[in-house]
């Protein structure tokens, strides 16, 4: 069946994923530990605790494909775990979330485009296609990120960490996109570089399913359900699996 809309997700798959999330995480904590009088002793094993080991990323971390709030989440458990401080976790997710969003406005700049975004996106735009992101990050990052960097308007469906629709694996977005754009589940290509953007390809039952390894996965950790495997979008353009029936 001819696919009529293409999803991708962000991190990794837009804009590269390690330097600046690690920097991002790295103060967010400093800011947490602060704030909440936290020892600072704590930082290594919050910052392994989310995936971050060695100034690096861990593959299928909840850094590399959870969601902002499972993040955050994962800091408060391992707070409350090895310290004696009694913290509100209202108060310590309102704190946590709006650091992120400002921490990532302020790093505006830093964020590295993967590929000719404008003429891949104008490219599928005049050959039709609907054209969707499905991301873990909060949903006013993402609008703000986009917006700067001149993208917002090519894309006909936004699908990210809101507090309400349920993150990827599960193919809610991939329904919402589907209602938005009028297509069906068959006629999407999914573009993601981690095992969770495959499975939710494969739940939501999408036309393809194609894994990109400019983000923190290999080709082993993708190969065994994707239908593609390329090193980058632009290398998915180019191959024409989107534009084959």
């Amino acid at each position: 069946m001819k696919i009529k809309g293409v999803l991708f997700d962000k991190d990794g798959t837009l804009f590269a994923i390690n330097e600046i999330w690690i920097d991002i995480c790295n103060e967010l904590i400093d800011k947490i530990i602060n704030n909440f009088d936290l020892e600072n002793t704590l930082k290594g094993d919050l910052l392994e605790s989310i995936g971050i080991k060695d100034n690096k990323i861990i593959s299928n971390s909840v850094l590399a494909s959870g969601t902002v709030t499972e993040m955050i989440k994962v800091i408060y458990l391992n707070v409350t775990e090895n310290s004696s401080q009694k913290i509100d976790s209202s108060e310590f997710m309102d704190y946590a979330f709006n650091k992120v969003i400002s921490l990532s406005k302020d790093a505006l700049n830093k964020f590295v485009i993967l590929a000719d975004l404008p003429w891949i996106m104008n490219k599928l735009s005049i050959m039709g296609f609907c054209i969707g992101i499905v991301t873990a990050d909060l949903k006013e990052s993402v609008m703000f990120l986009l917006k700067e960097k001149n993208l917002l308007n090519f894309f006909d469906y936004i699908g990210a960490d809101d507090g309400k629709t349920e993150p990827k694996p599960n193919p809610a977005m991939l329904f919402e996109f589907c209602k938005i754009c009028n297509i069906k589940p068959e006629e999407i290509a999914v573009i993601g570089d981690s095992k969770k953007d495959i499975e939710f390809a494969k739940r939501g039952g999408a036309g393809l399913a194609i894994g990109v390894l400019s983000g923190t996965s290999n080709f082993t950790d993708l190969k065994k359900n994707s239908d593609y495997v390329f090193d980058d979008i632009t290398e998915v353009i180019n191959s024409g699996v989107l534009f084959s029936t």
